[in-house]
């Protein structure tokens, strides 16, 4: 049985204290002094001048920011409070794939939402705030879609992810309804219901093809990739052409 503590890594910022509280327990060195220009330390009498210590200027570090690192730590803490095998298996593969996570959230218009979804995803108890909670199944899917914008490469995205992703592209918007269509071929429309165009389907179950579809809808909000209204009855997931972040989505299905 795994436990939370086999997969926790330590972040840059621990490090980073480690590093100071090392340097503290150093002891002052004394100031050197050197002979001023035109004196002489030799012969009785002779005089010294102590010359003021040229500044050093504080060593600086041009690390990248770890976003992995620092998601890795919040699912740790999470999975800490509430335990869950898909938050695991999030944190994990956060590690894994920690360069093309970091080259997705590196990137200007994924970094600008980070710090959001982070304080998002921490929320471990669904009744601390219901809005802003994140489920496992998405911290999972964060990661993999992450990964495939960071490598540009579609297929590292689910296949839920993918599915649903190839018809928001195709026709700019899905209905909740479109979704479940996308994910189960026992879902089907009704003669009142609009029928869109979808452009690709799976055979799910109805009950799969309900928890992945809201799991996808909710990582794509996350991410800042959709606009999605949470809770809202057959709302309409949608992409805009000024979003960056839905770009960078819509260009894995190009």
């Amino acid at each position: 049985m795994q436990t939370a503590n086999a997969f926790v890594f330590p972040t840059f910022a621990a490090i980073e204290a480690a590093k100071s509280a090392a340097a503290a327990t150093k002891p002052a060195r004394a100031p050197r002094k050197s002979a001023a220009k035109g004196s002489t330390a030799k012969g009785k009498g002779a005089t010294m001048h102590e010359t003021a210590k040229p500044e050093t200027k504080p060593e600086t570090t041009n690390e990248p920011r770890d976003f992995a690192a620092e998601f890795n730590a919040v699912l740790v803490a999470r999975n800490t409070e509430v335990k869950s095998a898909d938050t695991e298996t999030a944190a994990k593969n956060v590690i894994r794939d920690r360069a093309a996570f970091n080259a997705c959230f590196a990137r200007a218009e994924f970094s600008e939402v980070f710090e959001r979804m982070l304080k998002n995803c921490a929320i471990a108890d669904r009744k601390q705030n219901p809005v802003d909670f994140v489920a496992v199944k998405t911290l999972v899917k964060i990661v993999s879609t992450a990964r495939a914008i960071g490598q540009g490469i579609k297929r590292e995205l689910d296949g839920y992810t993918m599915t649903i992703g190839e018809n928001l592209c195709a026709l700019g918007g899905l209905r909740i309804k479109d979704g479940l269509v996308s994910l189960s071929r026992n879902v089907e429309y009704t003669e009142l219901e609009p029928q869109a165009s979808l452009v690709r389907r799976m055979n799910s179950s109805v009950g799969t093809a309900g928890s992945q579809s809201g799991s996808t809808r909710m990582c794509l909000r996350e991410m800042g990739i959709a606009q999605v209204v949470k809770g809202k009855r057959n709302d309409e997931m949608s992409i805009a052409a000024d979003n960056p972040r839905a770009q960078a989505f819509v260009k894995l299905f190009a």
